[in-house]
């Protein structure tokens, strides 16, 4: 049995003053792990995005055709360097501007001469480029270029010709003529392409001329005295073997093309912005190495073209370099004669002008003379010393240009001389006498108000043949009941006899050599 034991001065155990204590529950609800992650995930998003952007630049363009903003990428090499962010038009809406933010590797590109264009598919004969933006639409592409810092830049409106890199040298050609070239045109060095046409230009005095680019690896292969000529796709030969027709460069048929070379002349080495002349042809080119420069006057100059050949008993010594005018107006062209031939050009030497045809005509009498194929084209010009040849010429002579060879050879003032008929007159053929000796020859012939007008020129001395009173005759066979007379005009042809007035009064037979009566 159990006897209940109990304690003094005690109280129930459930009587407990002490103070009761609740603890806060400390447990993380499941449902905010991923809003967290999200957020830590976002924050990195961002600061990579913001680690790799770099600055933000504007770009001009005329027009933005397919730049789109938050799509169109900028390339550099390829990569991806910066995306668009706005297109807007300026205040004038004259010109696009595009914001693009460049990617932190590509913060080069915001350098000073940076280029920057739009590019977009360009099919032709002398270039080819932009074909992948047809399937992925137009970007932007850069050049990087050198120099400081910038944030604005003006857009190109073409692709450059040299996409990668610039040229490592930029020259200048003048010419007379550049319609065969274009932009894109290749510039070679035997056979290689060493650069090409970055564009046409005209000058302050309405000249054209080239600027071509050189590429670096080749920029050494230009000198001082390399001389750069229009490369034809196709040349015709014409000459006593026959024709010969040889066909260059298909390409150059299209675009045209340039050569240069040095032919072997050590030089010196150039800079940016050297001149040089563009020569029609490899002849020409290497033909300007060595020569000398004469002045000609006169008082016109048709039918005589740059780079009309210059003549000397029918040999080829040189070329027409240029033709101008003076502060007079008058024309004058510098010729270049070749080197080994400035010995034939003395101080008394005459030039006159070759004709590409020549017309020998009269009452009754036709010659026609083709010159040479060259002079047929361009016209020409020959020399040559009639009596005292005097000492060699100096450089920078001035001669006068005749007209043809008979007033050179003879007095420079023609003689004009009146005839009902002209019958049997050749021009250039008939000779003027005196005394049976030839002093002259008929240079033109033609009708003048119901006569004939004869034009001739006379052999320095002959100065009184001009007096008025001087008496003309056309000399010819003629058949009479009192005799034959002329006849030596049989084998030489027509001429006309000249008498002075002291003589023109005498009773006697003139202007016959002989004379044979027929009894």
């Amino acid at each position: 049995m159990n006897i209940p034991v109990v304690l003094q001065d005690s109280k129930p155990l459930l009587d407990d003053y002490g103070k009761v204590i609740t603890h806060a529950n400390l447990r993380i609800s499941w449902v905010w792990l991923f809003p967290l992650l999200a957020l830590i995930a976002a924050s990195l998003f961002f600061f990579n995005d913001w680690k790799s952007n770099g600055p933000s630049i504007e770009i001009e363009f005329h027009e933005a055709p397919g730049i789109q903003a938050n799509k169109t990428l900028l390339f550099y090499r390829g990569v991806a360097a910066g995306k668009v962010t706005d297109v807007r038009l300026d205040r004038n809406l004259s010109k696009a501007i595009v914001t693009v933010r460049l990617k932190s590797f590509a913060v080069p590109l915001s350098q000073a001469g940076t280029l920057y264009w739009i590019d977009q598919p360009v099919i032709g004969l002398a270039k080819t480029s932009g074909l992948s933006s047809i399937v992925q639409g137009n970007s932007i592409q850069a050049r990087l270029g050198e120099g400081e810092l910038t944030n604005h830049f003006l857009g190109l409106e073409k692709s450059p010709l040299h996409p990668l890199e610039a040229p490592g040298l930029i020259l200048k050609l003048a010419a007379q003529d550049i319609s065969s070239l274009e932009e894109a045109s290749p510039v070679t060095y035997r056979g290689i392409t060493i650069g090409g046409v970055m564009r046409k230009e005209i000058d302050s005095e309405g000249k054209p001329f080239l600027i071509v680019g050189i590429q670096k690896q080749y920029a050494d292969i230009i000198r001082s005295t390399c001389r750069f000529w229009n490369c034809s796709s196709a040349s015709l030969h014409l000459g006593p073997d026959g024709m010969r027709v040889e066909l260059l460069n298909f390409k150059a048929i299209f675009v045209g093309a340039i050569a240069v070379d040095s032919f072997g002349s050590p030089g010196e080495v150039v800079t940016n912005g050297a001149k040089f002349d563009l020569y029609a042809s490899e002849s020409e080119a290497r033909f300007e190495d060595a020569g000398m420069i004469f002045t000609l006057s006169a008082k016109e100059i048709p039918g005589i073209d740059v780079g009309a050949p210059i003549l000397y008993h029918g040999i080829i010594v040189g070329k027409v370099k240029s033709k101008n005018l003076t502060q007079d107006k008058e024309a004058f062209l510098n010729i270049l004669i070749k080197k080994e031939f400035i010995p034939t050009v003395r101080q008394n030497t005459k030039f006159w002008r070759v004709p590409a045809t020549k017309v020998q005509a009269g009452p009754g009498v036709l010659k026609v003379t083709v010159e040479s194929l060259k002079t047929l084209f361009d016209g020409g010009i020959a020399y040559d010393v009639f009596g005292d040849k005097g000492d060699v010429a100096i450089e920078k002579t001035a001669f006068q240009l005749f007209p043809n060879e008979e007033s050179a050879r003879f007095n420079i003032q023609p003689l004009k001389m009146t005839f009902d008929e002209g019958q049997g007159l050749l021009a250039g053929q008939t000779q003027v006498r005196y005394l049976g000796v030839p002093i002259g020859i008929v240079d033109k012939v033609k009708s003048f108000q119901g006569k004939v007008e004869v034009i001739a020129y006379l052999e320095p001395g002959y100065d009184f043949l001009r007096q008025p009173g001087t008496d003309y005759t056309i000399i010819r066979s003629k058949l009479a009941f009192d005799g034959i007379s002329g006849l030596e005009t049989l084998v030489s042809g027509v001429y006309i006899e000249c008498t002075p007035q002291s003589k023109a009064n005498r009773p006697v037979k003139r202007f016959m050599d002989k004379l044979f009566k027929i009894k």
